[in-house]
């Protein structure tokens, strides 16, 4: 298991070979960074994304809030099939790179 201090270390490693940056390159553009291990987190007690009654809207709103060069992306955004999985990340993740590249 990683200690909280390495889980940023190791995600930066991460990106670092999938974009062939080098770490210090990242972390000179990173404005802000936090790793959470969900299993250790007492509030999410293992589970790190779930839909509620109130997802929907939620959602929504969160959506419309977004002006300017804002975009998010993730598992619990995925709008076609189940959220909280690695294929609604990947997903959401690709859709939200497609929209930041037709950009103007």
């Amino acid at each position: 298991m990683l200690f909280r201090s390495q889980r940023l270390d190791v995600a930066l490693g991460s990106l670092s070979e999938i974009f062939g940056l080098m770490v210090p390159e990242l972390k000179r553009g990173l404005v802000a960074g936090r790793a959470t291990h969900w299993g250790d987190d007492p509030f999410a007690r293992g589970a790190y994304s779930y839909p509620t009654v109130e997802t929907r809207a939620a959602l929504t709103a969160l959506r419309a809030a977004a002006t300017g060069p804002i975009f998010l992306c993730g598992e619990a955004l995925y709008e076609d099939g189940e959220t909280g999985t690695v294929e609604a990340a990947l997903a959401s993740g690709k859709k939200t790179a497609e929209r930041i590249l037709s950009a103007p």
